[in-house]
């Protein structure tokens, strides 16, 4: 992830829980439009996930689709 084009963002919503917000990587590596680049996007988006859930939070909805 240290050199992955993507924004991450933590912070607390209006109601007080803590909020994880991340551009899905498939989405930002398609830009590139190289097929193996994109495939690397769409793992890192699964194993952000995959992390994620190990962690018990929830994911953001469509990280890992595509």
């Amino acid at each position: 992830m240290l050199n992955a084009p993507l924004r991450i963002m933590i912070y607390t919503n209006a109601v007080g829980k803590a909020v994880f917000f991340i551009e899905r990587p498939s989405d930002q590596f398609s830009a590139f439009e190289n097929k193996e680049i994109s495939k690397a996007g769409v793992s890192l988006g699964q194993k952000v996930t995959a992390l994620l859930r190990v962690l018990q939070v929830l994911v953001p909805e469509g990280l890992s689709e595509k």
